[in-house]
């Protein structure tokens, strides 16, 4: 599988201790497992900055006004890979309330 482009905005998010906002989920397709900060695709026509506001609302329901106007233009391309054995390890830990 080649890699795709798609514009993303990401927004990291910071408590007072200095912790990063992480949201753990599940690739429906190939079940891999990623912890990664809000954020997603931007829609047809959206700024950077207002897909980083709309997501973090939608996945955490933060104030979508809590995006600072800074940003970081990073270019990636997104092939998953990962240990075989990790979905294992963190079903494990899942089920034992670790995570």
């Amino acid at each position: 599988m080649s890699p795709r482009h798609r514009p993303a905005a990401r927004v990291l998010c910071l408590d007072p201790a200095g912790r990063v906002l992480l949201l753990r989920w599940r690739d429906p397709a190939e079940g891999a497992i990623f912890w990664e900060p809000p954020g997603g695709g931007l829609e047809p026509g959206e700024s950077p900055l207002a897909a980083a506001r709309r997501e973090l609302h939608e996945e955490t329901g933060l104030p979508a006004d809590a995006v600072l106007e800074r940003s970081v233009v990073v270019q990636r391309d997104f092939e998953p890979l990962q240990p075989p054995e990790l979905p294992a390890i963190l079903d494990e830990l899942e089920s034992a309330g670790e995570t």
